[in-house]
């Protein structure tokens, strides 16, 4: 076995479903109220019986109008978090890999409207922030993640969707991981959509690691969660 440790583990966001539900609508006095509003709240859109979840939520502060909510199914966390008992590791934090992502990408940047997307093998996830907090999450599988085009087409979607529902103007900066196409490849098939050049996102060097390459996007999760520790 490896040597004993506790480890931060980023998993794959479509293992749990995000959402953001209104702060009127679950806040209570105790956490554990507001965790069975929350509850009630997801227990149509879920895959799985609420019952059998793991929630985990969080508020934006005073200025945020919404709440924060990861719910994955209690036996597939449990999974991750064996595998890593088998070897001698114990689990802390556990993040999932869009949220490590977008900390590391905005946490430290000036309040504006950016786009985060996550773009990995089977899924792309794309996080609309106000500074650090989301105002959209949507994690795409299947048919909508299943072609580049697709993909860019989405992009140009929540583009679409940020201007017309949520009142945007336009956004200060689009940052892309992609552990799926190469990086140069990935970057330009979405500056059309995005109506502006895009970022790559290398949360290595802040790990005060070098230029990692291609395997540096594929592990960027892990590197965003040892960024956000530090700060």
């Amino acid at each position: 076995a490896l040597h004993v440790g506790r480890i931060a583990l980023v998993l794959p966001d479509p293992v749990a479903r995000l959402a953001l539900l209104p702060a009127s609508e679950v806040a209570a006095k105790r956490r554990k109220q507001s965790e069975e509003l929350i509850r009630f709240r997801l227990r149509k859109a879920l895959p799985f019986d609420v019952r059998d979840a793991r929630v985990a939520f969080a508020g934006g502060g005073t200025r945020a109008d919404s709440v924060l909510v990861a719910a994955i199914y209690r036996p597939v966390l449990e999974g991750y978090e064996e595998a890593c008992r088998a070897v001698g590791l114990h689990p802390g934090v556990v993040e999932l890999s869009g949220l490590a992502l977008l900390n590391a990408a905005f946490g430290s940047r000036p309040p504006a409207d950016r786009l985060l997307v996550n773009w990995d093998d089977g899924y792309v996830t794309l996080l609309l922030a106000r500074g650090e907090w989301p105002l959209l999450v949507r994690t795409l599988v299947g048919e909508a993640a299943a072609s580049p085009d697709e993909v860019a087409r989405e992009v140009g979607n929540t583009l679409i969707y940020y201007r017309e529902r949520l009142g945007g103007t336009a956004l200060a900066q689009a940052v892309v991981r992609s552990a799926l196409l190469p990086a140069d490849q990935a970057l330009s098939l979405l500056e059309g959509p995005l109506e502006m050049k895009p970022e790559l996102l290398e949360p290595w060097p802040a790990a005060r690691a070098g230029d990692m390459g291609r395997a540096g996007q594929t592990l960027a999760g892990a590197a965003a969660c040892v960024v956000g520790s530090r700060r």
